[in-house]
């Protein structure tokens, strides 16, 4: 007896049905997952803390998330030395810190913090002011009882040597088997005051200044102390590129707060100056 061609059709979809669901569970449990999966179970895979635009290693995907932050090709200019764009605001402290004490430091910095997951790969902990940047809002956390008494030295160092008065203290690490970066950006104007410092740790890098002409490539070693004002602060951008992670790198980014906050929230001000906390570890 010739069989019923909807019984016929029934057999085959559950067929269908069942390599499906076989090959789904096998996709699952294979350790070795192809890059290009659907959003539920790209989602699934990712471990990281990109949010946006942001992109690390672990989490770009060519399909479903590309890496799409916009870089203009310019030329790119090498300084022929640390003066070359100090009217521009890019001032250079070669050795800020002694060898013996980015050696300490670095020591005391990866034994004892508690780095979290940050966007584009890279991790960090944060001392100081939280800011609510489209609301405009900013608050000490209940949790802060001042900076690590190990970086009272460097604090004190700026206050000598630019006249700066430190109210965040920003750790971050990049690990290039992450694709750990910072995409171009500019540091906030209503939040952060006229200057941004960074202090590059345990290996070199290149921090990449952009205006509408050129990059302006700047290497910075070990113990080197990098600060932005003026142009380099307010209008050019400012990145490290994955390409210039080659090794674990640490940075201290120290920011002030604005002026116009200043006057908004001095009870903040009187907590972080007056004098500057700091606790043991």
């Amino acid at each position: 007896m010739e069989p019923n061609k909807n019984t016929t059709k029934i057999i085959a979809g559950a067929a269908i049905i069942g390599l499906g669901i076989a090959a789904c569970n096998h996709f699952l449990d294979d350790p070795r997952k192809p890059k290009t999966t659907s959003k539920t179970v790209w989602k699934n895979i990712k471990t990281c803390a990109c949010k946006g635009r942001r992109t690390c290693a672990l989490c770009i995907n060519p399909e479903i998330n590309p890496d799409t932050v916009a870089r203009p090709v310019l030329p790119t200019i090498i300084p022929k030395n640390d003066e070359e764009f100090l009217d521009q605001g890019v001032q250079v402290f070669r050795n800020f810190i002694t060898t013996e004490e980015h050696d300490k430091l670095v020591k005391l910095i990866l034994q004892n913090e508690k780095f979290v997951d940050s966007q584009s790969g890279r991790k960090k902990v944060d001392y100081g002011p939280r800011v609510n940047f489209r609301q405009k809002k900013i608050k000490l956390p209940p949790t802060f009882i001042g900076f690590p008494s190990y970086t009272k030295f460097i604090i004190d160092r700026l206050y000598e040597k630019c006249n700066f008065k430190t109210h965040e203290v920003l750790f971050l690490e990049y690990e290039p088997e992450r694709g750990a970066h910072i995409d171009p950006h500019l540091d906030d104007k209503w939040a952060w005051g006229e200057q941004i410092i960074n202090l590059n740790l345990l290996s070199s890098t290149v921090l990449t200044l952009a205006n509408s002409k050129n990059e302006i490539a700047v290497t910075l070693n070990c113990g080197d102390l990098m600060v932005l004002t003026k142009e380099a602060r307010h209008v050019w951008t400012h990145e490290i590129k994955q390409e210039h992670i080659t090794e674990h790198r640490l940075c201290i980014t120290v920011r002030d707060i604005s002026k116009e906050v200043q006057e908004l929230r001095p009870d903040i001000v009187k907590q972080l100056e007056d004098p500057t906390p700091y606790f043991d570890l």
